[in-house]
């Protein structure tokens, strides 16, 4: 295991065949989760939001439904990018502009500063769902390595399924303790936690192409002593 450099004692290395992937697959799922979970906390701020600028409750509605449609939307530009660019770019992208948005939001004042603002969070939360990151740690295993290669992507499934859980929680723990306008920025702090696990996902997705290279050169190296024998 060059990656490691130890040999497949532990669980996750039996499993995926390197203690780098299985940072990956971690990182990549708790992205997914963050950003998950951070959407389905938006409709917690709807009451406090609603009552303390005094305006009715159709208006923070309308802009989480509309940063729902423009997630979907935007989904397929992100992985676009993720192609082009690798999961560091496009995830880091995403989280700072979350952050961005629910920062903003969190000074906004009237009905149509919530209604760009808000959209704006779902637009960029499509860099950090389920549609980036399955894609980079599918790309962690080669077309031999499909066992392997599952069980990845159902760790990762799992893993941001649970943001639904945690997140929402959290940010009513939040809204409990402080005005929304704090609560909001706190719950936006949170997705700058994203920024360190992109960029161990996207060195897990390096090493991978560094062994590919390294096994090429090698298959090439054979072929040529074949020939020459």
């Amino acid at each position: 295991n060059r990656e490691s450099g130890v040999g497949l004692n532990t669980p996750s290395q039996k499993m995926f065949g390197c203690s780098t992937r299985f940072s990956g697959i971690i990182c990549g799922g708790v992205i997914s989760g963050l950003g998950f979970g951070i959407n389905s906390s938006l409709g917690l701020f709807l009451k406090p939001i609603s009552d303390d600028q005094g305006f009715g409750r159709e208006v923070l509605s309308m802009a989480i439904a509309l940063a729902v449609l423009l997630n979907g939307f935007t989904s397929i530009f992100w992985g676009a990018l993720n192609d082009r660019f690798g999961v560091l770019l496009t995830c880091g992208s995403g989280a700072t502009l979350v952050f961005a948005s629910l920062f903003l939001a969190s000074f906004a004042s009237s009905s149509a500063a919530f209604m760009v603002t808000i959209p704006f969070q779902g637009a960029a939360g499509g860099a950090i769902s389920f549609g980036v990151t399955l894609g980079a740690v599918a790309r962690l295993f080669g077309d031999h390595e499909l066992a392997q290669r599952s069980r990845a992507l159902g760790l990762t499934t799992s893993l941001g399924s649970l943001g639904v859980v945690v997140v929402p929680p959290v940010a009513q723990a939040l809204l409990h303790a402080y005005h929304w306008r704090p609560a909001l920025r706190l719950v936006g702090l949170g997705t700058l936690v994203m920024l360190p696990m992109a960029l161990v996902l996207a060195r897990a997705g390096r090493a991978r192409s560094n062994d590919d290279d390294e096994k090429g050169v090698e298959i090439e190296k054979g072929e040529e002593e074949e020939e020459e024998e």
